[in-house]
């Protein structure tokens, strides 16, 4: 699934880094689910496992595609693509914000590609796919429309937050349905979190002095063209320690 911010190329690592710093198997949480990468390596491993999202089309995707039978469409025009844009929340409004928009970003343009050799719409349906292939012996609770404050995990439950990143573009618009994302209060959750007993973990270029970084790896960004220049980012995984 093509989604700003997705950590679909270092899922696999990242969740061993994870697992490697982290002692309960119990119950696993992700209040910030995205494109589920990091939680389709991590759900298998633990005996329950539930996420969730601020943004309520994504989440009616997730519960549509692994609880309800949803397929998704199998192509993606732009007259169709325009008509869901303004549309209420649905599972194929998110199929189209997300894998047939620009870079991911919730219909801030309707994804092209120059050279005509990437549908779209297909390599998002193939994705999902392979989601809900990968998800269907875990143990799962159905995906809830919260925000991140909202959850009270019980102690030993395992979370990896991967919130919107401080210092880069706010995803927050009146069409993506998320309010503006405040960092300091996300960060005291993250404390309340592990204070409770929890194993909090978090995706961030930066985090406060007192939290500590214990996995990196740089990345390349992936919002400029090519002919545009990349910029190299240092993605980190830092954990929460009360």
């Amino acid at each position: 699934m093509q989604y700003m911010g997705g950590k679909s190329k270092i899922a696999r690592r990242l969740s061993e880094a994870i697992l490697n710093n982290s002692e309960s198997r119990q119950f696993y949480l992700e209040p910030f689910v995205g494109s589920a990468a990091v939680f389709v390596q991590m759900a298998p491993h633990f005996s329950w496992s539930v996420a969730g999202d601020a943004q309520p089309d994504l989440v009616m995707m997730w519960n549509a595609l692994l609880f309800e039978g949803w397929e998704p469409p199998a192509e993606m025009p732009e007259e169709r693509w325009r008509e869901l844009r303004d549309a209420e929340p649905s599972p194929d409004r998110a199929f189209a914000g997300f894998d047939c928009s620009f870079a991911g970003r919730f219909f801030e343009g309707y994804a092209r590609d120059r050279t005509g050799r990437i549908d779209f719409a297909d390599k998002g349906r193939r994705g999902l796919l392979k989601v809900r292939e990968s998800l269907t012996s875990s143990a799962l609770g159905r995906f809830r429309n919260w925000h991140y404050d909202q959850w009270n995990p019980v102690p030993g439950t395992v979370i990896y937050c991967d919130p919107p990143y401080a210092g880069t573009k706010r995803y927050s618009s009146k069409r993506a349905g998320v309010p503006a994302f405040d960092h300091a209060h996300f960060w005291s959750k993250c404390r309340e979190w592990a204070s409770a007993g929890c194993e909090v973990f978090v995706s961030e270029y930066n985090a406060p002095d007192d939290i500590e970084c214990i996995w990196s790896v740089e990345k390349l960004q992936t919002t400029k063209r090519p002919e545009q220049g990349r910029d190299v980012a240092v993605e980190r995984l830092f954990k929460v320690v009360a």
